[in-house]
């Protein structure tokens, strides 16, 4: 394998990964900033006030996004292995 090969893979690989997470890193960033305006407001200093909504809202972000997120991490799955007679 030639080393532009391997870059073009980390490249592509990462671009998925990011492709992938992001959306629920910025649902959990968006809800965490709420909450610590709220909390700032209010002077309530409790930590499951943080936790317990970012769990909830991940676990909806992951429910309404799974579907998209498997089909993403496939797609790059099956490429790949349509890849591997030609990377070696």
């Amino acid at each position: 394998m030639d080393q532009a090969v391997v870059v073009n893979l980390i490249k592509d690989s990462l671009t998925v990964v990011l492709k992938v997470a992001l959306p629920i890193m910025v649902i959990a960033m968006v809800v965490g900033i709420i909450i610590a305006v709220f909390q700032a407001a209010t002077q309530i200093n409790e930590q499951n006030m943080v936790l317990v909504p970012k769990i909830v809202v991940v676990f909806l972000g992951l429910i309404i996004l799974g579907s998209w997120m498997i089909s993403q991490l496939t797609e790059y799955t099956r490429q790949l292995f349509d890849q591997i007679l030609s990377l070696i």
